[in-house]
């Protein structure tokens, strides 16, 4: 694949990353102040419309302000945006288990967009995500062997290490949590496609 077409894909990556960032604050956002009155639906149908948006969020006509959104607020937070790239980032070998056996999209490449979207920021922030690159496309060569499902333990493992409200089992939490489950798969789903479109030359097609 062209260099042009690795970094539209690395900007694909951190687009999403950040989208699905803004689309937590809301949720928190709902979790706090209008449990009842919001259906997380709308943030949901906002925030899949368009994975690689971040703007669309302000479409619900809501302000947010750091007292709505608790831990979220905190500076240390926005570091989750680095680790959700590169949860991400991992995943990439995958996309060759739904192109042909001779695609345009090599190993090489992959190890390429890996470390283009590493560069541009992804860093597995204590380890947290367990998987790795050089495994994952181990995966991918084994016969019958499917994706894995995307695991959100490590997104868990740091909003419970750098937001202390989030370490109570409380309805708010376990709905707040309980999204962020469903969220991510459906990200990396819609981002699948996106970057899918790039390899096979689709994308003008949007």
């Amino acid at each position: 694949m062209t260099q042009a077409e690795l970094l539209s894909m690395a900007a694909m990556v951190g687009d999403a990353s950040d989208s699905i960032y803004e689309a937590l604050k809301y949720i928190c956002f709902i979790s706090y102040e209008n449990f009842y009155e919001l259906n997380v639906k709308d943030i949901f149908k906002v925030a899949l419309h368009d994975i690689t948006d971040k703007t669309l969020m302000g479409r619900l006509g809501i302000k947010l302000f750091p007292e709505q959104i608790g831990d979220l607020a905190k500076p240390e937070f926005a570091e989750l945006k680095k680790l959700i790239r590169y949860a991400f980032a991992v995943r990439i070998p995958f996309l060759k288990k739904y192109v042909p056996g001779r695609s345009n999209f090599t190993d090489n490449d992959v190890k390429l967009l890996f470390g283009i979207i590493c560069d541009q920021g992804a860093e597995n922030i204590d380890g947290l995500v367990t998987s790795d690159i050089k495994t994952n496309l181990k995966l991918i060569k084994t016969k019958g062997q499917d994706e894995p499902i995307f695991d959100t333990e490590w997104f868990k493992s740091f909003v419970y290490t750098h937001g202390k409200e989030f370490s109570a089992i409380t309805n708010r939490n376990m709905f707040f949590l309980g999204c962020a489950d469903a969220l991510f798969p459906l990200y990396w789903a819609s981002l699948t496609d996106r970057l899918l479109e790039v390899i096979e030359g689709r994308e003008g097609d949007r």
